[in-house]
C-alpha cells in the first residue's frame, strides 16, 4: 500500500511540473522570436524587440511583461514626464508596472553607471533579477 501511494504521489508531483513548464513555453511561444518585452493597457498589448523600445512607447499606466532574458549594452533613462493636452504643462506620467516573470537583465559597465535610470516616474518591478556589475537601478524624482 504505501508503494502505490508513493507511486500516485510521484506521478502527481511529475504532473505537475510538466505542467508548469509546458504553460511557460507556451507564453514565450506566445510572442513573436524577437520579442523581449511587451506594454499591456487594457486589452492592447504591444511587441516590442528591445527595452529600449518599450520604455520609449510607455505612455503611462501600462504594464511591461519582460518574455525573455536581456543583456544591455548600454544604460537606458526613462523620464516619467510628459507634456499636457496642451502642449506647455509638464505632467507626470501613470505608474510603470514592469512584471519580469522570472527573467534577468544584465548589464556589465564601467563603475559609476546604473543599467537603468528612473527619473520622475512610479515604478513597481516585479520578479525580475537585474545583474550588474557596478549598479543596478536608480530612481529619482
Amino acid at each position: 500500500m504505501k508503494k502505490l501511494s508513493f507511486a500516485m504521489a510521484l506521478i502527481m508531483i511529475l504532473a505537475i511540473c510538466a505542467s508548469t513548464l509546458g504553460m511557460t513555453a507556451l507564453a514565450d511561444a506566445a510572442y513573436g522570436a524577437n520579442t523581449v518585452a511587451v506594454l499591456t493597457k487594457g486589452e492592447t498589448t504591444t511587441e516590442y524587440d528591445t527595452l529600449e523600445a518599450a520604455f520609449a512607447a510607455y505612455q503611462g499606466g501600462e504594464t511591461m511583461t519582460i518574455v525573455k532574458d536581456i543583456e544591455l549594452t548600454a544604460p537606458l533613462q526613462v523620464n516619467g514626464l510628459t507634456l499636457a493636452d496642451d502642449n506647455t504643462t509638464t505632467v507626470a506620467k501613470d505608474t510603470l508596472i514592469i512584471e519580469g516573470n522570472g527573467k534577468t537583465l544584465s548589464f556589465t559597465v564601467d563603475a559609476g553607471v546604473y543599467a537603468i535610470t528612473f527619473t520622475s516616474v512610479d515604478v513597481v518591478i516585479n520578479d525580475l533579477t537585474i545583474k550588474s556589475n557596478y549598479c543596478g537601478v536608480k530612481a529619482s524624482g
